[in-house]
């Protein structure tokens, strides 16, 4: 049997926009993000395939597919892909599941039919958080916090969102993420049913970690619907329109024209790291930009707007920590072995700040012993900056510390050397 493509010349769909930094989304309910031509005939096609009463299916498939779309709203399968590709995708991926079935020929089961379209329309959901970070925010896109997966649905807790590239998790971890996610979208009444048989709730739990030697000849069916949608990505037919539009975030436009410029600086090689009484380091912990970038940046735009009102713009996007620093170089070798350089150098930063940050240092300009004493702002979740240092400055085996006071950012993420601030004790 051939794959079941929607007709797109009937609905009327086009490709997505692929989701920008730049917007702010609003969190709506199931019947908008599945409503009208974008989603109506899978949603159709979905309810021919599952035998039974109407009340069968709002109970266990309809309920179920409403909790994810208002989990995963209208965020992208890829970070290069349209918005509401996650969803969209998903639900290809349950109905293949379901077509899957009928061209094996083999007697329906509806709990089984059940276990294959739940897998599959749960397959991704961790793709919310994987290598992209989802920030709750007001109308003007201004940073309040971040949302965690584990909180449940974004709707009734937050009115709009942004989406940033980096600060989530890596797929191996989404992966094992899976059956969590999973789980806390199911409804009870689903999940109790799948439960309710032990080889039923084992192969389910195999095929959302693709487990394929645990699933055996179940996991066949999932396999099937992942190579059906695949010819459906590959194909003309691979188009939709996102039911949510994102709108302009013009309240933070200034903080996100700095950002492309730092990102072009660092990428051109306009900008250096880690120099000797320059301005920018990277760290383990993020970039680190002096007062003198965000200076440098307003003189050269001519900019009505002081480095410090420039910084407070920066900070509302939630990406940066403000914070006062000293510096040390040292080898790696020898702050873990506790030498008296590197252990007066970390007794003397835990003492001035409490806290000690260790950092790589990628550039031959700073050297061992090379103390620098700067304030600043730590960038840490801007993963298309940070690899473009980390891709285009060579690494060696010195360490910079950077301890740091005054954060402001509600989820700090140090790495500390616990031998070398054990020491300073």
């Amino acid at each position: 049997m051939a794959a079941l493509f929607v007709d797109v010349a009937k609905t009327g769909l086009s490709r997505s926009k692929a989701f920008s930094e730049r917007h702010v989304y609003p969190v709506v309910r199931s019947d908008k993000l599945l409503s009208g031509i974008h989603f109506t005939p899978i949603l159709k096609a979905i309810r021919e395939k599952v035998a039974g009463p109407n009340s069968f299916y709002q109970e266990y498939y309809e309920q179920l597919i409403n909790e994810f779309a208002e989990f995963v709203q209208v965020l992208p399968a890829r970070n290069q892909g349209g918005m509401g590709g996650l969803l969209y995708e998903s639900l290809y991926r349950g109905l293949y599941a379901l077509q899957a079935v009928k061209e094996n020929a083999e007697p329906e089961d509806p709990l089984w039919n059940y276990v294959y379209f739940s897998a599959a329309l749960l397959f991704d959901v961790a793709k919310v958080v994987e290598d992209r970070s989802v920030n709750v925010t007001n109308r003007s896109g201004e940073f309040l916090r971040r949302w965690f997966p584990y909180e449940g649905s974004m709707l009734g807790q937050v009115d709009y969102y942004r989406v940033r590239i980096g600060g989530g998790i890596p797929a191996w971890a989404g992966r094992k993420l899976t059956t969590i996610l999973a789980r806390q979208i199911m409804p009870d009444s689903g999940f109790k049913w799948i439960a309710s048989k032990p080889q039923q709730l084992y192969i389910w739990l195999a095929m959302l970690v693709d487990d394929s030697r645990s699933a055996g000849k179940h996991g066949l069916i999932l396999n099937r619907a992942h190579e059906l949608l695949e010819l459906l990505r590959a194909s003309k037919d691979y188009q939709f329109d996102s039911p949510v539009e994102g709108e302009q975030a013009l309240d933070t436009e200034l903080a996100d024209e700095f950002l492309d410029w730092l990102r072009d600086g660092l990428l051109n090689e306009n900008l250096s790291v880690n120099k000797k009484d320059g301005d920018i380091y990277m760290t383990e912990d993020g970039l680190f930009l002096s007062d003198d970038v965000f200076e440098e940046y307003c003189k050269e735009r001519s900019l009505e707007d002081s480095s410090e009102d420039l910084k407070g713009k920066v900070a509302a996007l939630g990406i940066i920590t403000e914070i006062s620093v000293v510096c040390d170089v040292a080898e790696k070798n020898n702050v873990a072995g506790g030498q008296k350089h590197a252990a007066d150098s970390t007794r003397k930063a835990a003492s001035m700040f409490g806290r000690q940050v260790v950092a790589n240092s990628f550039d031959r300009g700073l050297k061992q012993g090379d103390v620098l004493a700067k304030n600043g702002s730590l960038v840490s979740s801007i993963d298309s900056i940070l690899q473009i240092v980390g891709n285009n400055v060579p690494a060696i085996n010195d360490s910079v510390h950077v301890a740091n006071s005054a954060e402001k950012n509600p989820y700090p993420t140090p790495v500390v050397d616990e031998l070398a601030f054990a020491d300073a004790y």
